[in-house]
């Protein structure tokens, strides 16, 4: 699997055709996107807040 195929199946999740049949199929896809949606959304936050305190870190190292 290449990775732009990789990165496509890890955002669009399971394929909801082929694995997940009857009643629960909505309620298991739905539930896996909050997850995968909430997961995306805490890397982008800690990203964020780790290039905040490497950029001021480099600062505070150019300043000495």
């Amino acid at each position: 699997m290449t990775t732009r195929a990789a990165t496509a199946a890890f955002f669009t999740g399971p394929p909801g055709g082929v694995v997940c049949h009857g009643a629960g199929a909505a309620r298991k896809k739905a539930s896996f996107c909050i997850f995968i949606r909430h997961h995306h959304l805490s890397m982008i936050l800690n990203f964020k807040c780790f290039y905040f305190w490497y950029v001021n870190f480099a600062c505070f190292m150019l300043n000495i």
